[in-house]
């Protein structure tokens, strides 16, 4: 059986046990709380390099689009002029 001495010391560990798993877990909970916005900061910050790139990127390729239309255009022409000659030389007889 146990004496009232030693209930009491039981009683006291557990306590203590208690006090100390809530300090660990709000001093943690505290820790996070005050890295979220620095972490916050950095994912914005990349977000926004990334939103910067994609921007180039963008431009970079409507550039890019610009030149091939064009380069399209000026190869539809002289591919449309070599087809007239082609049906020229086909409609008018071959002289010797």
């Amino acid at each position: 059986m146990m004496t009232a001495h030693t209930q009491t010391l039981l009683l006291a560990g557990g306590l203590a046990a208690v006090l100390i798993l809530i300090l660990v877990v709000s001093t943690r909970m505290m820790l996070a709380a005050r890295r979220q916005p620095r972490s916050r900061a950095a994912t914005e910050q990349a977000y926004q390099e990334l939103a910067e790139r994609i921007a180039f990127a963008q431009e970079a390729s409507a550039a890019s689009l610009s030149r091939l239309q064009s380069d399209f255009t000026e190869m539809r022409a002289k591919l449309d002029a070599v087809e007239r000659v082609l049906l020229e030389k086909e409609r008018k007889p071959s002289e010797p």
